[in-house]
């Protein structure tokens, strides 16, 4: 990783309580944004910052392990356009630090959502609880280092207190470019809407001919019989395909996956060619 923070040096892994102690002697205490103003109020935010001026990364390998990351989102919530990650902070939460439910704020031009790398640091507590509209889905950070976390910024997102340790983090800025429609939870809720009442309706009806017991899709990407598989779907179709196995649970169908051949029949007409004869014009020849 390579991680050197000035004012301490490079950092060990997993952080250590003397080094932990050492981050926060150089942090401030993160403020978060209320209405128009931006304001310090531990009873709501009880965290520590580091800005990204702060330190670096010195190791050749980070900027690959980053791309992984990304790409893991752009899977994750099916996004092909390309995502630009913009290193943000690292926050230390050390015993009794906490943040109370938020959506974030847009930071840069076509920011859609935030990625959280949680780095290795023994710690018990701050669980992230993500909501939106009536899902709730809670993380467990301390129990996989490192661990990575993505959402949009319309998810209303909480960390609980830490009850012992240290737990820290590196946030970075999720955007596309801001001519695209900016991804959001809300938009795919929507979609995700008319396409459980799609599949509802059809599965009302699958017994009629006019109907057919069985729906095909095509996916955007190509594979091949070695490749043709869940775990190696890309961007959109993960996406799409994972949201219908969901759907599966709720709904009475099944979700396969398979090639689709293309096979043209038809007769052969004969057609004459030409051959130069010395002597005369073009002939046909049989």
């Amino acid at each position: 990783m390579g991680l050197f923070v000035h004012g301490v040096g490079d950092i060990k892994l997993p952080l250590q309580e003397d080094q932990a102690r050492q981050l926060i002697a150089q942090s401030r205490q993160a403020p978060f944004g209320k209405g128009s103003e931006t304001i310090v109020d531990t009873a709501v935010r009880n965290t520590w910052e580091l800005d990204a001026s702060q330190f670096e990364f010195r190791g050749a390998a980070w900027p690959q392990v980053l791309d992984r990351c990304v790409n893991h989102v752009a899977n994750s919530l099916g996004i092909a356009s390309p995502i630009t990650a913009e290193l943000y902070k690292i926050l230390v939460y050390e015993k009794g630090a906490m943040f109370k439910a938020h959506t974030d704020t847009e930071k840069i031009p076509g920011m859609f959502g935030t990625l959280v790398i949680c780095l290795p640091s023994p710690h018990e507590g701050g669980d992230v609880v993500l909501r939106h509209r009536g899902q709730t889905k809670t993380y467990k950070t301390s129990t996989a280092q490192p661990f990575i976390l993505c959402w949009y910024s319309d998810v209303h997102h909480e960390v609980l207190p830490v009850t012992s340790g240290y737990r820290w983090v590196l946030t970075y800025n999720l955007a596309i470019s801001p001519d695209l429609e900016r991804p959001s939870a809300a938009l795919l809720r929507t979609e995700a809407q008319k396409l459980r009442h799609a599949l509802r309706r059809w599965l009302e009806h699958r017994d009629l001919e006019i109907q057919g017991s069985h729906l095909y899709y095509l996916l955007d990407h190509e594979y091949t019989e070695a490749s043709i598989a869940f775990r190696a779907l890309k961007t959109t179709d993960l996406a799409r395909v994972q949201y219908l196995k969901d759907l599966s649970t709720e709904l009475e169908f099944d979700v396969f996956l398979g090639l689709l051949e293309k096979e043209e029949k038809g007769d052969v007409e004969y057609i004459p060619r030409k051959r130069y004869n010395r002597y005369r014009d073009y002939d046909d020849y049989d």
